[in-house]
Parts: structure tokens; C-alpha cells; sequence
């Protein structure tokens, strides 16, 4: 595909899912979270700007998270595992598999 392994690449796209709250009526709230996200790859250092843009990919992601809070404040630590294949210009695949850990902070107003 002519892409440097050590090349500068940048990953866009959006997911689409639905979230289920395990239990409800607390102030700690589980969830679990099913999406399905489109990606594309590109990359600058081409001399071609077309030639360094993948097709539009498609995966899938899993969320497990738990709100813990009040009213008026809440932290949501998240686990996601997502993953998705494309085919790089030229035609060869590339399957992106990641885990995220993050943590959300949530002031309603």
C-alpha cells in the first residue's frame, strides 16, 4: 500500500449503540453499552492526499461501566473493547483492535 509502519496515522469516525442499566434506583448504577462504529484511516505522508485514505471500515464495540453518584455529580468509570477492519489504499487489510479505560465526570445542570 506504500504506508510507512512508523508513518503518522489518524483514525476518524462514529459509533451508533444503544446502553442497558443493569440495575436502577441508586447511587451506583451499572451499565453495559453495544455499538457499532465506522472507521476510516488516513494519513499525510503520501504524496497522493487520495492515496492515503482507507475505505470505510466496520466493527463493532462493548462497554461495561457503572455510574457512581447524586443529582448533582457523577464519576463513570468505562471499559470499552472495540474493533474494526478496512483495507488500506491498495487493497491491503488492516483489523484495529483496542481496549479504552476511561473515566467520565458528570455535572448535570
Amino acid at each position: 500500500s506504500g504506508c510507512s509502519a512508523d508513518g503518522t496515522y489518524t483514525a476518524t469516525g462514529f459509533d451508533l449503540g444503544v446502553r442497558f442499566d443493569i440495575l436502577t434506583g441508586g447511587s451506583v448504577v451499572p451499565w453495559i453499552r453495544a455499538a457499532a462504529i465506522t472507521t476510516r484511516v488516513e494519513t499525510p505522508d503520501l504524496p497522493d492526499p487520495n492515496a492515503g485514505v482507507s475505505a470505510l471500515g466496520f466493527g463493532g464495540e462493548a462497554s461495561l461501566g457503572v455510574f457512581i453518584g447524586t443529582d448533582w455529580i457523577g464519576v463513570t468509570p468505562t471499559v470499552s473493547y472495540a474493533f474494526v477492519d478496512t483495507d488500506l489504499p491498495g487493497g491491503d487489510p488492516l483489523s484495529m483492535r483496542y481496549l479504552t479505560a476511561y473515566l467520565g465526570l458528570i455535572l448535570p445542570f
